[in-house]
This record gives structure tokens, C-alpha cells and sequence, in this order.
């Protein structure tokens, strides 16, 4: 569980943080997409192997993320990161962006956070999923967390 708490925690640090991505997403950005919008879900999938077919599993894996056990119908916004090695192919990232549109509603507004090369994961890509508002989740229950009246916990920012 440790593991699971640290790739979340380093995967959403680096939306911001990490210089280098083909596609950079900035603070606003995220700001854009949490900003009183409740509770907020994480997913991260990795995959292995060659182009193309590692995207895939990396999707699945991000989607059924501990984190992430949301109907994603019900999202009001989505950010989505794409890190891999100087392997990783424009494909892989719109792939991904295709995937997460074909699981959200209409109204979800997508932000494709970034896309970074990272020549320490050569041979391996990670997708990271944040979906924010109107959000559910079992695993609040299971907590026995009682969601406050913007739908959770959230995320508060000061300007």
C-alpha cells in the first residue's frame, strides 16, 4: 500500500514539477480542473514491451488503479499524464487521451496534462488519470468516509 500511496503522490507532484514533456501541463492547469470540484480520484497504470502494445496495458491499469474506483461517467474533469522513454511514440498519448474520452461523459472536460520522455523508463510507459466532481467511490465506504457537500474531500487553493 505504501507504493501504491507514493507513485500517486510523486505521479501528481510531477504534473507540475517535472520539466522536459513534449506536452507541459502547468499549475493553472490543475487548478483548472480541481478547483471546488470535490472529491478527486488517481489512477497509474505502467506497462512494459514495445510501442503500441504497452499503451494499452497501461491504460487498463490505470483505469482499475486501487484509487480509481470511480464511475468515470460522472467526472467533471480529467487529467491525463503520459510518461515514457525516448521510446514512446505521439500515438501511445493520443491513444490515451481517445480511451479515457470513450470512458467519460460528454460534458468531461479532458486536459491532456503532458507527455514526458524520460530516458530512465526506455522500453516502459506509466499513464496517470486524475478525475475530478461528481465522482464516486466504494472505496470511500469501505473507508467509512462520509463525503462533505461538494461531493469529498477535495482540494482547497490559495491564490
Amino acid at each position: 500500500m505504501d507504493e501504491v500511496i507514493e507513485r500517486t503522490i510523486k505521479g501528481i507532484s510531477e504534473l507540475v514539477t517535472k520539466p522536459g514533456g513534449v506536452i507541459n501541463l502547468d499549475f493553472n492547469d490543475l487548478k483548472t480542473v480541481v478547483r471546488d470540484s470535490g472529491l478527486a480520484m488517481v489512477g497509474i497504470g505502467q506497462a512494459t514491451g514495445e510501442p503500441g502494445d504497452r499503451i494499452r496495458q497501461a491504460i487498463e491499469a490505470a483505469f482499475n488503479f486501487p484509487y480509481l474506483k470511480v464511475d468515470m461517467k460522472t467526472a467533471t474533469g480529467v487529467i491525463i499524464n503520459v510518461t515514457g522513454g525516448l521510446d514512446m511514440i505521439l500515438e501511445e498519448v493520443n491513444a490515451t487521451a481517445e480511451e479515457v474520452r470513450k470512458k467519460v461523459g460528454k460534458g468531461t472536460r479532458i486536459i491532456l496534462g503532458g507527455a514526458t520522455l524520460d530516458k530512465e523508463m526506455n522500453g516502459k510507459i506509466q499513464v496517470l488519470i486524475v478525475a475530478t466532481g461528481g465522482v464516486t467511490s466504494p472505496l470511500l465506504a469501505e473507508m467509512n468516509i462520509t463525503p462533505n457537500s461538494k461531493g469529498g474531500p477535495g482540494l482547497d487553493f490559495i491564490n
